[in-house]
Order: C-alpha cells, then sequence, then structure tokens
C-alpha cells in the first residue's frame, strides 16, 4: 500500500512515510492528516494524545473502531488490545473519545464507529 501511495504522492503533495505507530515519528505540529484504520483499539488512548501532538493546528484526524457490540475476538486476538480504551456502542461513547478534538463527526455503522475531527 505504501509503493502504490508513493506511486500517486509527489502529483498529490502527498508524503508517505512508515515508522512506529507510537509515538509517530513526526515533530509535534507537522502533519496535516492522520488517518487510523482498524487499529487505534490496539494502540490505546496514547495514540490519541499524540495524534494532537503531531497535527498542525487545524489538522483532521480519520479513525475507526469495531462497535463494541459486534466486536467479538478470539481470546489470543483479545490479549492484544489496549486496556485504557473501551470500544464505543453509542455516538455520545465515540464523542467522549474524541474529546480534546474539535468539529468531531461521529458515523455509527453496522460493525465500526468512523470518527473524523479537527485539531
Amino acid at each position: 500500500m505504501i509503493a502504490r501511495g508513493r506511486a500517486i504522492g509527489p502529483e498529490a503533495g502527498i508524503t508517505w512515510q512508515v515508522g512506529s505507530a507510537l509515538p509517530l515519528p513526526v515533530a509535534d505540529g507537522s502533519v496535516d492528516v492522520v488517518l487510523c484504520a482498524s487499529s487505534l483499539h490496539f494502540l490505546g488512548r496514547a495514540a490519541l494524545d499524540d495524534w494532537r501532538r503531531v497535527l498542525k493546528p487545524g489538522g483532521r484526524v480519520g479513525y475507526t473502531l469495531p462497535l463494541r457490540s459486534r466486536f467479538n475476538p478470539s481470546e489470543q486476538f483479545a490479549k492484544l488490545l489496549a486496556t485504557d480504551l473501551t470500544l464505543p456502542e453509542t455516538v455520545e461513547e465515540a464523542y467522549a473519545l474524541a474529546e480534546g478534538f474539535e468539529d468531531v463527526t461521529v458515523t455509527v455503522g453496522t460493525d465500526i464507529v468512523i470518527t473524523t475531527a479537527r485539531r
């Protein structure tokens, strides 16, 4: 995926970078967009704090989380989950997770919760 992204990156003004998820290997306030699909529940609340750190003022974040009632991980998979983050079930719970961000939008789907926000 990174190779495909890099192939179109120069035209679109996008820089693709591979690195540690926590902390992100970039300077404070240097990122326009953070996108996290189906990984926040492994990273925990520290990721939300780190995203606020790296985003430029007005920068955007988008992330998905499994809907708590639809998430049924195996015992082995469950051991990998962050213990400081409860999966949301409602719009209100998803908004609470996005505390510290602005212009928060939450969409609850059949299996996932999609959140977008601005720093």
